[in-house]
């Protein structure tokens, strides 16, 4: 796995690269399933 660091650009937030990039696919697919994962950061 990369370890790259993704930061974004409205808060500044930092996370994986990859497992932000990896929320984000599954948010699209199924919504739900990210909306119950709190301590996921999605940006």
């Amino acid at each position: 796995m990369s370890q790259s660091r993704f930061v974004c650009q409205s808060c500044g937030d930092t996370a994986n690269a990859d497992l932000n990039a990896a929320l984000n696919i599954l948010g699209r697919a199924c919504p739900s399933v990210v909306n119950v994962a709190p301590s996921a950061s999605v940006h």
